[in-house]
């Protein structure tokens, strides 16, 4: 969650692609909607057994949703070595959302069942 509840990023693993994540950003108040994100990347340092990993997560680019190259609710990365990795630490280098910015926000993944 970043600033008074006015972002909130969903971490989701392709179910076809294991090696490939994407963020959904969201705003839940006053009402659930997605929100885009003002930049062309997302930058996220994982660290998967006591080695860091960068990751960086581009947009995903939908006209029908209003979604570009650098203002996006969705965005993506593919790394191999996620594929084999069921949970990890990280932090989001650098966030800014609507309403203000956030850095080294730190978060912790694991997939689903």
């Amino acid at each position: 969650m970043f600033g008074d509840e006015a972002c909130s990023l969903e971490f989701v693993r392709d179910k076809e692609n294991p090696s490939r994540l994407t963020i959904l950003a969201h705003e839940f108040h006053p009402t659930h909607a997605y929100i885009k994100l003002p930049m062309d990347k997302v930058e996220v340092v994982a660290t998967v057994n006591g080695e860091e990993k960068s990751l960086t997560f581009m947009p995903v680019v939908d006209e029908t949703i209003g979604n570009n190259a650098t203002h996006s609710s969705e965005y993506s990365c593919s790394a191999d070595w996620l594929k084999d990795t069921e949970e990890f630490e990280a932090r989001i280098v650098h966030l800014d959302y609507p309403g203000g910015s956030s850095d080294n926000k730190s978060f912790k993944f694991s997939q689903s069942k």
